[in-house]
């Protein structure tokens, strides 16, 4: 059985590997081989799993200029640190943002709300990360609630391969 952590990985992972032969196989495609490639949401979001610090020059060359990291520090033992992103970032020319999230059930509205002020103020493109991506694309819905349709967020959400429906409730406010 696949963690529920790494089911946006696994779901990503199978849209790039259809030959992907079982669930488990996730944790060797996200920490061995090369990054899954990022989702896009909007024109200037996009959101991913868990990106490495040698991903970073390439995600700047194709003109992301602010990165979002969900993640908290020491989730997980292999993951670099907010420190380490923010270096590579700004070495990169690119700001980096922590807006930590322990799970999908701890999103707050302020945190909704800092994550819109983020995307706002960026300056160019986006992408925003954490394990699988899921909690990025949480976060984005929410700070989209009362700018756009509950639905348009569902399905734009669903378009990239993530299901926010379960805060459908929170969307129509």
């Amino acid at each position: 059985m696949i963690c529920e952590a790494c089911l946006g990985i696994y779901l990503l992972a199978t849209a790039t590997q259809p030959d992907l032969a079982r669930p488990s196989d996730v944790h060797f495609i996200a920490e061995k081989s090369a990054s899954i490639p990022a989702r896009p949401l909007t024109k200037t979001l996009s959101v991913a799993p868990q990106i490495r610090l040698d991903d970073i020059p390439a995600y700047a060359a194709q003109g992301i200029t602010t990165i979002i990291s969900n993640r908290p520090d020491g989730e997980a033992p292999d993951q670099p640190t907010f420190a380490e992103i923010k270096k590579a970032a700004e070495a990169n020319g690119m700001k980096a943002i922590h807006i930590p999230i322990t799970s999908p059930s701890a999103i707050t509205d302020a945190d909704a709300a800092a994550f819109g002020k983020a995307l706002d103020e960026s300056k160019g493109k986006t992408l925003a990360f954490c394990r699988s991506g899921t909690r990025a694309t949480l976060l984005w819905s929410l700070s989209q609630a009362g700018r756009r349709s509950a639905q348009d967020i569902v399905q734009t959400a669903a378009e990239a391969g993530y299901d926010v429906s379960p805060i459908l409730t929170r969307l129509e406010k």
